[in-house]
This record gives C-alpha cells, sequence and structure tokens, in this order.
C-alpha cells in the first residue's frame, strides 16, 4: 500500500499504481485470527490453548485478538520453564478449522528453544513440525525469536510453507 486516504487504497503493482475504494478492499481483505498459547510449567506439564471467540477458535475483530494476547500472563519466578512446548502449539495450529481458500499463516513467538525429549531428538522434532505445516497447506510459518535459537532450531520452519516465499524472521532483540 502506498497511500491510503478516507476513501481508497493506492496500491503499487510494480509498472503503476492501482487505486481500490474502500469498500472493495474490505470485499478483497477479509482476515480472521487466533491465538494459541503454550507453556511448561514445572510440576504441572505442558499447556497448550487455543482461544475461543463466540463459537469458534477465530474472529475477525482486531481488539478482541489484541485484549486476548493482553490477557497472556507470564509470571517471572513461577516455575516457567526453558525450554517450551512450542512446536506442540504449532502442531495445534495445523489442525485449526482454516477456510478452504484462505491465506494460512502462522506466527511463533516464543523465546525459547522447542521442548522436546529426549533433548537430542529437536532437529527431527522441528523437521515433523515443519512437515506438518507443510502438510496442513499452511502458507507461512513467521518467527519471532532470539537469533541464536532461530539458527540452532527453529530455522526450518522458516521454509515449510506451501507459498514460494520462505517466512519472515524477526529478532526479539529489535521489536
Amino acid at each position: 500500500v502506498v497511500e491510503r486516504t478516507a476513501t481508497a487504497v493506492v496500491i503499487e503493482t510494480g509498472p503503476g499504481r492501482v487505486t481500490l475504494p474502500l469498500t472493495r478492499v474490505e470485499q478483497i481483505v477479509e482476515g480472521r485470527s487466533t491465538l494459541v498459547t503454550f507453556q511448561e510449567r514445572a510440576g504441572t506439564g505442558n499447556s497448550v490453548i487455543v482461544s475461543r471467540f463466540g463459537d469458534g477458535p477465530f474472529t475477525d475483530d482486531a481488539a478482541k485478538i489484541r485484549d486476548e494476547v493482553g490477557a497472556v500472563k507470564v509470571e517471572i519466578g513461577s516455575g516457567v520453564n526453558v525450554p517450551q512446548p512450542s512446536l506442540e502449539a504449532l502442531a495445534k495450529a495445523c489442525e485449526l478449522p482454516f477456510r478452504k481458500d484462505a491465506t494460512k499463516m502462522l506466527l511463533l513467538i516464543t523465546d525459547s528453544p522447542p521442548k522436546v525429549v529426549p533433548e537430542n531428538r529437536i532437529p527431527a522434532a522441528v523437521r515433523d513440525t515443519a512437515n506438518l505445516i507443510k502438510r496442513a497447506n499452511i502458507d507461512a510459518a513467521h518467527l519471532v525469536n532470539w537469533e541464536r535459537d532461530k539458527n540452532d532450531h527453529y530455522a526450518p520452519l522458516l521454509n515449510a510453507g506451501v507459498s514460494k516465499e520462505p517466512g519472515k524472521f524477526f529478532s526479539l532483540k529489535e521489536v
């Protein structure tokens, strides 16, 4: 998007620009989101929770997603362990009832490596998750994480989507 006015959006198309009335953009772009949270607590094990909005896991209301993210509690010193069940959360996200014609994207935000037992099985588990993302016909998986954990563990997920473009990486240090 190059410019947005009160009534239209101007989009750069390479050789030129296209102006679309906002009513047309709303017809073309429909976005639905959900939130899958995960944690591992000493003594209680893994927890992966898919948010619910009305009768399903998705909402098109950005304020509801904002409120849901804002309600996530991270308690320092509460027995939360590193690593975390991030791969379990991605597997759960791949099971969601996406619309057939939707562009499907996953965004993994974590400050921990994946929890896999035994630990030497992490590379295989990440590859299995990447294959699951592909089988679920997810277009792209994006990652917000430490550069070290991306390089050591999560990088294969960025190429797991079915689109030609790889997922994007965002460093926790810079977001």
